[in-house]
C-alpha cells in the first residue's frame, strides 16, 4: 500500500498500520499472531485515534483481518475492501503450504532469498505477470524489509498460525465464511 496512500489520501485520511511483527513494529515472539489476535490490534488502534467507523481495507493476511473486524465489530466498519483477500477457503498456495511447515519453511527461505538487492529484483520481477509495471521503489522496498531484525520468525509465526500443509487452517476460514 505505500506506494498508494498518497493518491489515497487525496480524498480520504488514511491510517496504514504496520501490524504487530510486521512492518517496522516491535516484534515479540511470545505475542499471538492469529486473525483475531492481529483484528483486536486493529480494534484498539481505531479506539486510541478515537475512529468510531472507517472503510476497511486490506490485501492477503489484512484482508482476513479486515472481514474479521466487519463481522466481529461490525459498529467500526463502514465499508469494506479485499484484495486477494485470504480467510475465505482452506485453499492456498503450494508455496505457503510448504513455508508454513516448520524447519523446511526456514530452509527455502534461506535457500531462495537473494542476498543482494540486484538478485532480489530479479527474482521478484519473474513473480510478477507484467513485471515492467512494478516500480523499482517498491522492490528496494520490499527488499530492504527482508533485512529487519527478527522478521522472518515473526513472519512464520504468523503464516503458521494462518496455514500448515493442508492449507488455510480451518479455524481460521470457517469463522469467517460461516459469519458471511
Amino acid at each position: 500500500w505505500l506506494l498508494n496512500i498518497e493518491a489515497i489520501a487525496g480524498q480520504h485520511r488514511v491510517y496504514a498500520l504496520d501490524l504487530l511483527g510486521h512492518g517496522r513494529t516491535d516484534k515479540p515472539l511470545s505475542a499471538g499472531y492469529t486473525i483475531p489476535d492481529l483484528t483486536r490490534i486493529v480494534i484498539r488502534f481505531m479506539d486510541a485515534v478515537d475512529i468510531k467507523r472507517a472503510h476497511l481495507v486490506g490485501h492477503s493476511l489484512g484482508g482476513a483481518i479486515a472481514l474479521t473486524a466487519a463481522l466481529n465489530y461490525p459498529t467500526y466498519c463502514d465499508k469494506l475492501v479485499l484484495v486477494d483477500s485470504a480467510g475465505l477457503a482452506q485453499e492456498c498456495s503450494i508455496l505457503l503450504r510448504l513455508l508454513s511447515v516448520p524447519g523446511l519453511g526456514e530452509l527455502l527461505g534461506k535457500l531462495f532469498m537473494p542476498d543482494n538487492l540486484e538478485k532480489y529484483i530479479s527474482m521478484q520481477r519473474k513473480s510478477w505477470p507484467e513485471p515492467e509495471i512494478v516500480p523499482d521503489e517498491m522492490m528496494r522496498l520490499k527488499y530492504s524489509a527482508t533485512r529487519w531484525q527478527d522478521i522472518h520468525k515473526t513472519y512464520f509465526k504468523a503464516l503458521r498460525a494462518m496455514c500448515n500443509f493442508r492449507g488455510t487452517r480451518a479455524l481460521v476460514y470457517k469463522p469467517i465464511v460461516q459469519n458471511l
